[in-house]
């Protein structure tokens, strides 16, 4: 089994749900990395989280971590995603994301 890695489709799937998730909650970059660092106690910069929304940057198991722990990211269920999920998020590609659509909908 190969290990997972991180594609530039699942970085802009990332990017675009830390995104939403921001912008769903009324925050600014600004007030996201006050967020973070009162829930988390950690910091991440305002430049670290605008590259991950845009997709640029590459997403550190750290930086997931703290994003995880901040539990601003909802899935629909309104539970956080962990980091894990987060990651694999991450390393999703077109062929992925159709997969686990099949599967969700019971289409072998």
């Amino acid at each position: 089994m190969n290990a997972p890695v991180i594609t530039t489709e699942g970085k802009r799937l990332l990017g675009k749900l830390l995104k939403e998730s921001r912008e769903g909650l009324g925050l600014s970059l600004d007030n996201l990395v006050l967020l973070i660092e009162k829930q988390t106690g950690r910091t991440l910069s305002k430049s670290t989280i605008s590259g991950l929304e845009r997709g640029n940057a590459k997403p550190e198991w750290d930086t997931l971590s703290i994003l995880a722990s901040a539990r601003y990211i909802k899935k629909e269920t309104g539970s956080p995603y962990a980091t894990a999920e987060l990651f694999e998020i991450a390393c999703q590609s077109q062929e992925d994301r159709a997969a686990n659509f099949r599967h969700a909908i019971g289409a072998a």
